[in-house]
């Protein structure tokens, strides 16, 4: 598929992404560090302060993982959905009468109000295709997808994106 005039490319800002690892990295090992050096650490306020360093590195590991799932760029055409894979360099087309589903995923149990949720484009042969709230032109996306894929049997998707 050649893309057109008519194809509109969409796709997810990775600039946080470093920022993220970094962040991950030093709380994991720089804080956790000084966290079990410290002979208070047995104590009633060690214990605490061990489960809010354990929920920081759950949340930003959570964060990676979001992050690297919606690592693909999404380009809608007339005739399909193409998913370009920056990291793998993959490419993925799929025709509108293909989509079954676009709707939200579950949230991990620990960040059931998190900003970073995910939705997921499912194929009716069973490919799930993740994408964020963190899309560029987001209410504009879904409201294409909905256009194109009129055959799609649910239609759920976050109402909105961050930051609109």
């Amino acid at each position: 598929m050649g893309v057109g005039d008519e194809a509109r490319v969409f796709s997810h800002s990775l600039a946080l992404l470093p920022v993220v690892v970094v962040a991950e990295l030093v709380v994991l090992f720089y804080v956790g560090y000084l966290i079990f050096r410290d002979p208070d650490v047995l104590s009633p306020k060690g214990a605490v302060v061990v489960v809010l360093w354990v929920i920081a590195n759950c949340g930003l590991c959570q964060l990676i993982g979001k992050f690297w799932r919606t690592r693909s760029a999404l380009i809608l055409s007339p005739s399909r959905l193409v998913v370009l894979d920056r990291s793998y360099g993959t490419r993925l087309e799929i025709p509108w009468s293909a989509i079954n589903a676009v709707e939200k995923m579950s949230p991990y149990w620990w960040n059931r109000g998190g900003p970073l949720v995910l939705n997921e484009i499912v194929t009716g042969g069973g490919q799930r295709i993740p994408f964020g709230r963190h899309l560029s032109r987001y209410s504009e996306f879904i409201s294409e997808l909905k256009t194109y894929a009129s055959d799609c049997h649910r239609f759920d998707p976050h109402p909105r994106g961050i930051g609109e």
